[in-house]
C-alpha cells in the first residue's frame, strides 16, 4: 500500500512539475527598480506645510524609493515632520500600479496610495495633525519607454539584384512584475512589403 501511494505521489509530482513551453518573444526589456529610484533621488524636494490644532507644521519627503517584489510594487519613504524646534520622522508605505500601453509603447507607473498620519507627542499627549497621502503629489504617472524594434523595416539584396523590404511591427506584448524589475516582452510581426 505504501509503495502504491509513493508511486501515485511521484507521478503527480512529475505531471505538475512539467512547465508549459514558454512563448518565444523577440524583444524583452527589463526596467530595474534602480532606474526609478535614481529618478526619485534627482527629482528635487517634495514638501508642504499646514496648520492643525493651532500648531503650524512643515513636512518634507526624504529618500523616496520603490521596492519591486514579485507581483507587487511598493512605495517607501520617510517624512520629516517639523513643528517649531520639534522634529520627528514618520515612515511612509504605499503601493504603485504598473500598466503597459502597447499602442504608445509605454510602461506607466503611478503611485496610487502612500498614506501617513502626521502626529507627535507634546507634553506626553499624542496630537494628530493630519493624515497625508503622498500620492497626491505624484498625480501624473511616470512613463517609461517599452521595447521596440530597431527599425520599422529591414531591407536586403536578393541574389537577382533586386531589393526586398520586410516591415517589422510589434505584434503582442506582455508585462510581468518580477523581483526588483518590470519585464516587458514583445513578439514581432514580419511582413513582406
Amino acid at each position: 500500500m505504501k509503495q502504491i501511494l509513493l508511486y501515485i505521489i511521484l507521478i503527480i509530482s512529475i505531471v505538475f512539475s512539467k512547465e508549459e513551453k514558454p512563448e518565444k518573444y523577440h524583444i524583452s526589456l527589463i526596467l530595474h527598480e534602480d532606474l526609478i529610484n535614481d529618478f526619485f533621488s534627482n527629482m528635487g524636494s517634495i514638501s508642504g506645510s499646514g496648520e492643525a490644532a493651532l500648531v503650524k507644521y512643515k513636512w518634507k519627503l526624504i529618500e523616496p524609493e520603490i521596492d519591486i517584489q514579485n507581483d507587487t510594487i511598493l512605495f517607501i519613504s520617510t517624512i520629516r515632520l517639523s513643528v517649531g524646534d520639534l522634529k520627528t520622522h514618520k515612515k511612509v508605505e504605499g503601493w504603485v500600479s504598473a500598466k503597459y500601453d502597447q499602442e504608445l509603447n509605454k510602461v506607466k507607473l503611478k503611485i496610487e496610495e502612500a498614506k501617513v498620519i502626521l502626529d507627535l507627542d507634546i507634553f506626553g499627549k499624542n496630537v494628530v495633525l493630519t493624515e497625508l497621502d503622498v500620492a497626491h503629489y505624484f498625480k501624473k504617472p511616470f512613463n517609461l519607454d517599452g521595447p521596440k524594434p530597431i527599425s520599422d523595416f529591414v531591407e536586403f539584396d536578393l541574389p537577382n539584384g533586386k531589393k526586398r523590404q520586410i516591415s517589422v511591427k510589434a505584434d503582442s506584448s506582455t508585462m510581468e512584475i518580477i523581483d526588483d524589475a518590470i519585464l516587458v516582452k514583445t513578439l514581432l510581426n514580419f511582413q513582406k512589403k
